[in-house]
């Protein structure tokens, strides 16, 4: 039985991974964290959700578990990453802190000094397509974002093939409200997205654009351009 925790489980994506690991027959989650609402029961803010307490980060019991899952903003994600890999804790990260393998891309892009570079090497980017035989082995493993495993897992045929390539590719992605986080904003109430689609962040703005153009370059070294509409 795997020993798991879970780090930012009040999130939307902390909320599915606890149902998810809920239901998986070799795993056991023994903590969940949210600063938010220690003190709770996960079901609390929930009411679909098991009756999981919900403690504070630093009350996590490290020594307990086999492996911690974190679903935490950028930055503190790093930060626990460290604290719990000292512990000879295997982290998987759905955050992304350790998804670019360059520091001063990271922070170009989230505007911060990476809290953790000296990680960033060590780090398995976790799409299963790309490094199945690495990851069984990981200590750290990077989940990709949303838009990135959309886009790359179609494209990992085209750019491994031998098939040549004229012109830049094009990916006009969609993706729900829920992608924005729990955090109510004007620009995702029912009433201003319903029957709507909003393009945002074009014009190589959008984070996720070095992240997918890291990996096309790790498919093929002559990678074309990539034109991302989000």
């Amino acid at each position: 039985m795997i020993k798991a925790g879970i780090y930012g489980a009040t999130g939307y994506t902390g909320y599915e991974l606890v149902t998810i690991l809920q239901r998986h027959p070799q795993v056991e989650v023994l903590f969940a964290t949210s600063q938010s609402f220690a003190g709770q029961l996960l079901s609390d803010v929930y009411p679909q959700a098991p009756h999981l307490p919900l403690i504070l980060g630093e009350e996590a019991p490290l020594d307990a578990v086999d492996v911690v899952f974190l679903c935490l903003p950028h930055a503190a994600a790093a930060e626990t990453a460290v604290t719990a890999l000292a512990a000879n804790v295997t982290v998987i990260d759905l955050s992304a802190d350790f998804r670019l393998k360059d520091a001063d891309t990271y922070t170009t892009w989230y505007d911060k000094a990476h809290p953790a570079p000296h990680l960033l090497a060590d780090a398995v980017y976790g799409l299963t397509e790309y490094a199945r035989d690495q990851l069984p082995d990981a200590k750290l493993v990077a989940t990709p974002g949303c838009y990135p495993t959309s886009i790359l897992l179609p494209l990992r045929p085209l750019l491994t093939s031998d098939l040549p390539i004229t012109g830049p590719i094009i990916a006009d992605s969609k993706s729900g409200t829920s992608g924005a986080g729990r955090a109510p904003k004007p620009g995702t109430h029912f009433m201003a997205v319903h029957n709507n689609f909003a393009p945002y962040k074009i014009g190589r703005s959008h984070r996720h654009l070095p992240e997918i153009e890291q990996v096309m370059h790790w498919f093929r070294a002559d990678a074309p351009e990539l034109i991302f509409s989000p």
